[in-house]
């Protein structure tokens, strides 16, 4: 589908004409009455992708149309029958929590509505994430020439391993109350505790990190260096890899050998080091210090550049490891990391 349709629908929405429906949906999506043109709305981009796709697809203008109906009802650029039937195409769509029943790598996933319990095959060329089969995501798919394909982007999307399925749909609203993207901003907190695991699981987890960077692996079950921290997708359970297990994990996901995976995995720890380093000497810079004043100072400057850094892409960390040292600190001068609270 041509995103750039939906980009028309909603600069014609903005115009000033609409500028009284456009407040009221922005007060409705963000429970915010009193908001007013002299007050600033505080809201994250991932909240604004969020309000887009509700403002497009379900909230209802004064005449009672939603956007889709009435600027295909209207016409309002005057568009030939080719590319207005999108506009109508897009009005029969479903936003709904689906569970990833089947996934044929070829051709695409079988989505089935955990709300109707009605399947649905969406195209392989659509699916964007990374899910597998036994997944729950809230999603929005539409029927366009006679395919579904999922609409909705990775910012307004929300995924949950196989054993979330029970504690999703106890929250959820009942069937017959419509679900949107605004239930799922209003219910964010409910969603955030998902998958928290019990003081008794926690215990357990614990008396499987050791000493010494040390683990007792859920894999090998041997004692040896911690590798990476996941979890069990069918229980929840919390689970540790050793590093040699994970490196085993991982080369068989990618189709390589460990070794090809331990070095990646040096490089990403080299260039992560010297942008750590790097901004370090930034911020001492910018406090006109040679060192920090003490451990826990240190401790929330890393923490700050930690969280910029975990900002980057993979695609864009995977592109910094062909560069030198060199090369790394005068792209590392164009990142910039927040420090204006520390």
């Amino acid at each position: 589908m041509d995103i750039n349709s939906i980009q028309k629908l909603l600069n014609h929405y903005s115009k000033p004409e609409f500028k009284n429906e456009l407040l009221n949906a922005i007060k409705t999506f963000f429970n915010a009455p009193d908001l007013g043109p002299e007050k600033k709305l505080e809201a994250t981009d991932r909240e604004m992708d969020m309000f887009n796709e509700w403002f497009v697809f379900d909230f209802l203008l004064n005449n009672k149309r939603g956007l889709l109906q009435d600027f295909y009802e209207e016409n309002p650029y005057n568009q030939k029958f080719e590319k207005l039937q999108i506009y109508k195409d897009l009005q029969e769509n479903i936003f709904s929590t689906f569970e990833i029943s089947k996934i044929d790598p070829e051709k695409g996933a079988y989505l089935k509505d955990l709300r109707s319990e009605k399947e649905y095959f969406v195209e392989k060329d659509l699916i964007i994430f990374k899910i597998l089969e036994g997944d729950i995501i809230f999603t929005r798919i539409v029927k366009i020439n006679n395919r579904y394909e999922m609409i909705s982007n990775k910012e307004t999307t929300l995924l949950f391993p196989p054993f979330a399925k029970k504690e999703v749909l106890k929250i959820l609203p009942d069937t017959k109350e419509k679900l949107t993207p605004k239930t799922l901003r209003d219910m964010q907190k409910q969603f955030e505790k998902i998958g928290e695991p019990s003081e008794e699981v926690k215990k357990t987890f614990k008396k499987k990190i050791l000493d010494d960077q040390k683990c007792l692996c859920d894999i090998c079950k041997q004692e040896k260096k911690i590798g990476a921290f996941s979890h069990n997708r069918l229980t929840g359970e919390p689970m540790v890899f050793c590093y040699d297990c994970n490196l085993e994990l991982l080369a068989k996901r990618e189709g390589v050998t460990k070794e090809v995976i331990e070095e990646r995995r040096k490089r990403m720890f080299k260039i992560g080091y010297i942008f750590q380093e790097e901004k370090s000497k930034e911020y001492l810079e910018l406090k006109n210090k040679e060192k920090f004043d003490s451990t826990e100072e240190k401790t929330k400057i890393a923490e700050q550049i930690l969280a910029t850094w975990n900002t980057l892409s993979i695609e864009d960390k995977k592109a910094l490891e062909q560069k030198d040292e060199k090369e790394l600190k005068k792209i590392y001068k164009q990142i910039p990391v927040d420090f204006s609270n520390l």
